[in-house]
């Protein structure tokens, strides 16, 4: 993939994968746009509306979308043993690759940073802006006085990307939707009463802000996606993010609200979930959580979403971003 070094223009870019997101896209969009300076999206063949819905944004916002059609089938989910195999066996740079679909994106976009961006995940767009506002932060302009992180919501992890410009990592909130209201998920129960765990936290360590190199791209993850196979679900083969580990790294906390769980396509009426209702997660600490059983992370990020939550309640609105959800959540009380 080609690598233009510092002739990048200083600005975020949006890299965005869409493939029959027709209900949550627009929303998705309209929440991240001002914050970026542009946004790329690549989309598959689609059964449903998302081409009409994405020409419809492109025209809303020329200036910052570009839109480029994905003609490549992707080796990825529900795979046969087969067909696994043949994936694994394609060399790094295929585009039948997710990893290759992903770096496909990324070649398309024009400035410095970049950020994955995935069409169900619902932005608290003032949070976001305010991050990207300290990517593009001259910093000579420190020296002048200028401290525009002062005002954040978290000043001391503003300050570090303002001057630092580490790669930061980012993760959200996972919903669904009942009887029109939100709940965050701790378990899903299978027709048979078998109870699995779900996590209420949505990208750790897999979206980040980061700024790009002949070291940032994407591979396959073909161990992981061993480990990943489930039976009556097929195998696995995702993509992992390749990065220079000795560079400066951050945790810049909650961005958005991941909608997966609301699609059709991800509940075949064999699995109930149950959570949290929304405002009642919001409220509560950590602490509560846990003795809730619903403070569900990986051991190595405990007490850093330990601090996400215990400051969730102060983040610049983001139950106001569910409001645009309004018309799309079926059963939603007037």
């Amino acid at each position: 993939m080609a690598y233009r070094g510092e002739r990048y223009p200083i600005g975020v870019s949006g890299l965005m994968r869409v493939k029959n997101e027709e209900r949550f896209v627009a929303a998705s969009i309209d929440s991240c746009i001002d914050a970026l300076d542009e946004l790329v999206i690549c989309y598959e063949e689609c059964s449903d509306n998302t081409p009409a819905i994405l020409e419809a944004k492109r025209q809303q916002y020329p200036e910052k979308i570009t839109l480029w059609p994905y003609p490549y089938k992707i080796l990825a989910h529900n795979l046969t043993k087969e067909e696994f195999e043949y994936a694994c066996s394609l060399p790094e740079d295929s585009l039948n690759l997710l990893s290759g679909y992903y770096n496909y994106t990324l070649s398309k976009a024009r400035f410095r940073y970049a950020m994955k961006i995935d069409a169900d995940q619902i932005y608290f767009s003032d949070y976001l802006k305010q991050v990207c506002d300290m990517y593009r932060f001259r910093r000579w302009k420190y020296l002048l006085g200028c401290r525009p992180w002062k005002d954040g919501y978290d000043a001391k992890i503003l300050r570090k990307i303002a001057l630092r410009k580490p790669l930061a990592w980012l993760s959200g909130v996972n919903l669904f939707e009942r009887d029109g209201e939100w709940y965050v998920p701790s378990y899903a129960v299978s027709w048979d009463g078998t109870r699995n765990q779900l996590y209420p936290f949505n990208g750790v360590n897999d979206h980040c802000i980061f700024r790009r190199s002949r070291e940032t791209y994407y591979v396959a993850d073909k161990t992981l996606s061993e480990i990943s196979c489930r039976p009556g679900r097929g195998y696995l083969l995702i993509e992992s993010f390749h990065f220079d580990r000795s560079i400066r790294q951050v945790h810049a906390g909650l961005f958005w609200h991941h909608m997966q769980l609301c699609k059709a396509d991800r509940n075949d009426g064999n699995v109930t979930l149950e959570g949290v209702e929304y405002c009642r997660f919001r409220a509560m600490y950590s602490g509560e959580l846990r003795e809730a059983g619903c403070f569900t992370v990986p051991d190595f990020m405990e007490r850093t979403f330990a601090y996400y939550q215990d400051h969730y309640r102060n983040y610049p609105q983001p139950a106001d971003e569910l409001h645009r959800l309004a018309e799309t959540c079926p059963g939603k009380k007037a």
